[in-house]
């Protein structure tokens, strides 16, 4: 059984992931953070089971608990 691993990419990298690879469908599947401008979100992740996509190597790798403690930062988190 196969862990899930996190990437976290920039968001001008989109166009690189190789969908059938990782766990999002398609761009829209993908979440990104929080910004007041929607043309400033800089941040996204995938998450991918198994060995890392061709695409992702070379990039540090998130567990599901880093990840978890990654996405409790104010730059994933919309304001109250």
């Amino acid at each position: 059984m196969y862990k899930v691993k996190f990437v976290i990419l920039n968001a001008s990298e989109v166009p690189t992931i190789n969908f059938y690879e990782v766990g999002q469908d398609n761009a829209e599947m993908l979440r990104f953070n929080v910004n007041k401008n929607i043309l400033q979100q800089s941040k996204t992740f995938v998450k991918f089971s198994g060995d890392t996509p061709s695409f992702l190597e070379g990039k540090p790798t998130l567990t599901l608990a880093e990840m978890k403690e990654e996405l409790k930062k104010k730059m994933w988190n919309s304001p109250l």
